[in-house]
């Protein structure tokens, strides 16, 4: 953790996400380049809205009507899906910076040799689009009270963009990660969790936030 705070806090202006960068057309559905080199990609993706824009590029049929085949396979996070690059299993990943630089930086992933490659930024995060939610009558009401009670607080993967978030949110205020039970957890679970009290908070990105709020009440502790 030491590694990713000292390495990736600047990130934190603006945390990008990687997707696949759509081909150029000439507007009337025809490709007005070259073929491309493959005609059927698969895209690991963590469906968040960060990715609406691959999912509607995908469902308008953009890449169709460049002769692209477009697989996207839901991911919990960045890093678990590293693993189907090197197998050849996915040829791109849409996930968080935090996973790729810390493999790019050992270049590998798990033991096994990984070399990465940046293709287009997805998103930038803005205000509302990530949050951490607690339930309306949870006794955590401060950023404080998650180390004060050593909450138990979801996130999806281990070694990513959520525990930088969290890293530079407690800094701040002279908290320690260590203080908190870090649970990982798929976003649609974390809700769940939430509302059955086996979490006591959650890093939600949205849609994610915006359905644990319109489906169990779940309140904003803090934005990220």
């Amino acid at each position: 953790m030491r590694l990713i705070h000292k390495l990736l806090y600047p990130l934190l202006v603006g945390i990008p996400v990687v997707t696949l960068a759509s081909c150029s057309s000439s507007g009337s559905g025809v490709p007005s380049g070259p073929a491309p080199e493959v005609s059927s990609i698969v895209v690991d993706a963590v469906p968040t809205a960060d990715e609406a824009g691959l999912y509607i590029a995908n469902q308008k049929g953009y890449f169709r009507q460049q002769g692209l085949n477009i697989k996207i396979v839901p991911i919990l996070g960045g890093e678990p899906g590293m693993a189907d690059l090197q197998t050849g299993k996915a040829q791109i990943i849409v996930g968080n910076y935090v996973s790729f630089v810390l493999a790019q930086i050992s270049h590998s992933y798990h033991g096994k040799s990984i070399d990465l490659r940046i293709i287009a930024d997805g998103s930038h995060m803005q205000q509302g689009n990530q949050a951490i939610y607690v339930m309306p009558k949870s006794r955590i009401k401060t950023v404080a009270d998650l180390t004060k009670y050593h909450a138990k607080v979801g996130i999806n993967t281990a070694n990513n963009v959520g525990q930088v978030l969290f890293g530079s949110l407690f800094k701040q205020d002279g908290l320690s990660l260590s203080g908190i039970d870090q649970v990982y957890e798929g976003f649609p679970d974390m809700i769940k969790g939430l509302a059955m009290g086996k979490l006591d908070a959650a890093w939600l990105p949205e849609p994610f936030g915006t359905i644990a709020q319109e489906t169990i009440g779940a309140v904003t502790l803090a934005d990220f």
